[in-house]
């Protein structure tokens, strides 16, 4: 599975049972609302520790350089198909978040880069895609990443608490799916100890979900 190819992983038919922050976004909207040309989503996150802003190819540079501190570790945690690629080149990362880019701007998905507070780092990324796997109207799902020498200081939480009161904040979704691969012990143990409530998705399969409700 492609960096940038992760929207539509899960859906219905996979389904065993049924901060501070600039932005557009409301919470009287709901639901599939969020995927309309009527959305304007948010452009921005800010906190003490880091800075969201949409993905976009003029963050190249950062992005190629915050994922390639750490190729190992993020092929191992993610196994997205082999992204990062040891190899992987600018040119080949620019396409990449192009790609990002012209999804957000359709509103089929929603990438964001993670940088910290000066914006001279790249220190992960967010992405919001689509997913019916809750078997009423479209819903989000979320998958991020954050480099390895930042685990420590605990960022991911950080990053997690943070988006999580975004979403309520600013973003119309009732629920949003939060998919982790059973073998990123790190991650399971994250979300568990935010207290998410697992749903049956995937059956038989490599990923474990968990769901953040409004």
């Amino acid at each position: 599975m492609a960096h940038h190819r992760l929207f539509g992983l899960f859906t219905a038919a996979a389904l065993v049972t049924s901060c501070g922050s600039t932005g557009s976004g409301g919470a009287s909207i709901r639901g599939g609302d969020a995927w309309s040309a009527d959305f304007d989503a948010p452009t921005e996150l800010t906190t003490e520790r880091i800075r969201l802003e949409p993905l976009h190819p003029r963050h190249t540079e950062l992005d190629h350089a915050a994922f390639s501190s750490c190729n190992a570790y993020l092929q191992k945690t993610l196994q997205w198909a082999g992204w990062p690629e040891d190899d992987m080149t600018l040119e080949k990362n620019r396409g990449d978040l192009q790609r990002h880019w012209d999804e957000f701007e359709a509103h089929e998905a929603y990438a964001y880069t993670v940088l910290a507070p000066d914006g001279e780092r790249c220190v992960g990324c967010l992405y919001i895609n689509p997913t019916d796997v809750f078997g009423d109207e479209l819903q989000g799902q979320i998958y991020f990443w954050v480099i390895e020498s930042e685990l420590e200081g605990e960022l991911d939480r950080h990053l997690l608490e943070q988006v999580f009161a975004w979403f309520e904040a600013e973003w119309p979704f009732d629920k949003v799916l939060v998919p982790i691969r059973k073998e990123n012990e790190g991650g399971l143990a994250l979300v568990r100890s935010m207290g998410l409530g697992k749903v049956p998705i995937d059956p038989g399969g490599d990923y474990t979900g968990f769901v953040w409700k409004r």
